[in-house]
């Protein structure tokens, strides 16, 4: 095996924001020459225009247009089918546009017909020995980098024996196969992934394509394969392809694995020769993985790593477009952050409701309060000498000291925080206990005050209005449980205090949790 491999045969390149493994791929390659006809994908319209020049029916004005088809695409068509000398000028079929036409329904056209050799490469995949489908490349690029920093793909020697035109008939009818596939999903919109499966492995094709049975609609054809009937006589003509070289060339290509954020539950394979053939590479990386315990555990721990680093990155699973998610992806991403995911996405839900014109205000505002709670428990619990802040509090003149403290660092503080009830809740504050919303938000306060290393300080100088803001939400919560009959006008409160959540909650996670 050569130490280098070869830098692109074609293949797509991983977007910047995916995380990526390089793969080094090993192909044998031969020069050959092949009849052009079968290499040729033939346009529906053009098979069109041949089949009516055959029947002599070109001029036939009827035909085309109860198939509502323009006569400037007609010309179009006609003009192509010139250009590449399947028409004469007078539109009759040349020997090459019959040659064409014959392998546009049956691969196996007729060999006197198919005049015309095209100088190609023919790959053969050193992991499974199956011809690469892939015809389009006629010289190997002359760009090379090191195989460094790459998962190398080891090979068996075992399938370096020179191609038959049976391989080769094999390849070319799954090479139009995969493109059935690939136009059966650009009609449907939907080009299917990888799925990762619930086991370790994340790949999971239960029923791999056999690329050899897939009809023109995308669908695989359910039949038994009898190999000693399958065209072997094809294999006596020994000039209907030429194989050049009697040893191959041995060369390792760039291929890449990689996770998208957007679907970070899904690993993908890049193949040497672009995204057409992506399918296909999968499905033999994927059988080579179950054989191979090294490279699956190459794999897994690419899958690990790639999601680790995407977890600060990106939100995984945000159907509910959740800015904060957008912005802390660890709280989407992270288990230690789950009750407060969960109490967000609860936010969410019921503003959507609200904009639906459902006035759900009572769950709401509840559902606002305790996020806050959640998001100002987590903050406290990362204050690791909360109970040397709570000993310094004062039982017999708590509500002089506070506004003491509210004074000295000018933080306002609404005179009802300010109650001697507050005293011993402080303490059930610092064992993480209790679940006020109110003796939370105090607690920092007196973190800032008596913590020199407190962040509490910078977040209370951040939000000027942080405790009007607890209590209006405190307040709305109250006031929507017990049906208060003041005329408020609570859409419009609403839409305030979901500001006001992502606000405090922004503030807290961004100075408590550094991302």
């Amino acid at each position: 095996m050569n130490n280098r491999y070869i830098t692109n045969l074609g293949r797509d390149s991983v977007k910047s924001y995916c995380i990526e493994k390089k793969v080094a791929w090993p192909l044998y390659v031969w020069k050959a020459l092949i009849p052009e006809a079968m290499v040729t994908e033939i346009d529906i319209l053009q098979k069109l225009i041949l089949l009516l020049a055959k029947i002599k029916k070109l001029n036939d004005h009827a035909i085309l247009d109860s198939l509502k088809i323009s006569g400037d695409l007609i010309d179009t068509v006609k003009k192509s089918c010139i250009d590449k000398n399947y028409l004469t000028k007078d539109l009759n079929l040349t020997e090459k546009g019959i040659g064409v036409l014959t392998q546009s329904n049956s691969l196996v056209s007729d060999v006197e017909a198919t005049v015309n050799y095209e100088k190609i490469l023919v790959f053969r995949d050193a992991i499974t020995g199956d011809i690469i489908p892939n015809f389009s490349l006629t010289n190997l690029p002359q760009g090379y980098a090191d195989k460094d920093d790459r998962l190398v793909l080891e090979e068996n020697y075992l399938y370096k024996k020179k191609p038959t035109f049976h391989e080769i008939n094999i390849a070319l009818k799954t090479r139009k196969n995969i493109s059935n596939i690939i136009k059966a999903e650009k009609k449907d919109y939907a080009a299917e992934s990888t799925e990762m499966s619930s086991s370790s492995f994340p790949f999971d094709i239960d029923n791999e394509v056999d690329w050899e049975v897939v009809g023109d609609d995308g669908e695989v054809i359910e039949q038994v394969k009898n190999e000693e009937n399958v065209d072997m006589d094809l294999d006596r003509n020994p000039t209907f392809v030429k194989i050049w070289d009697d040893v191959p060339e041995t060369i390792l290509v760039d291929s890449s694995l990689y996770v998208d954020p957007d679907v970070p539950h899904k690993l993908n394979v890049v193949s040497p020769f672009g995204n057409n053939e992506d399918m296909w590479f999968t499905s033999h990386l994927i059988s080579h993985a179950k054989k191979d315990s090294n490279l699956q555990e190459e794999i897994e721990l690419f899958f690990e790593v790639a999601r680790e680093t995407l977890k600060d990155l990106y939100p995984f699973n945000n159907d509910l477009e959740i800015e904060l998610f957008v912005k802390f992806p660890a709280i989407a991403n992270y288990q230690e952050f789950k009750e407060l995911r969960e109490e967000l996405e609860s936010v969410k839900r019921v503003h959507n409701r609200i904009q639906d014109g459902h006035e759900d205000y009572d769950t709401f505002f509840m559902r606002c309060q305790r996020t806050l709670e959640c998001m100002l428990k987590l903050s406290i619990s990362k204050i690791e000498n909360r109970f040397d802040v709570v000993n310094r509090l004062n039982k017999y003149d708590f509500s002089h000291q506070v506004m003491q403290i509210a004074n000295d660092l000018q933080i306002e503080v609404p005179r009802n925080l300010t109650s001697p009830q507050f005293y011993d809740r402080m303490f059930q504050v610092a064992k993480l206990k209790g679940n006020s919303i109110k003796d939370r938000a105090l607690f920092l306060l007196f973190d800032a005050r008596y913590n020199q290393e407190s962040k509490s300080l910078y977040v209370l100088k951040a939000m000027p209005e942080f405790y009007h803001s607890i209590n209006l939400i405190a307040d709305l919560r109250n006031k929507t449980v017990h049906y208060n009959t003041d005329e408020i006008d609570y859409h419009v409160k609403a839409e305030q205090v979901v500001k006001q959540v992502d606000l405090i909650v922004s503030v807290l996670f961004s100075h408590f949790f550094g991302r």
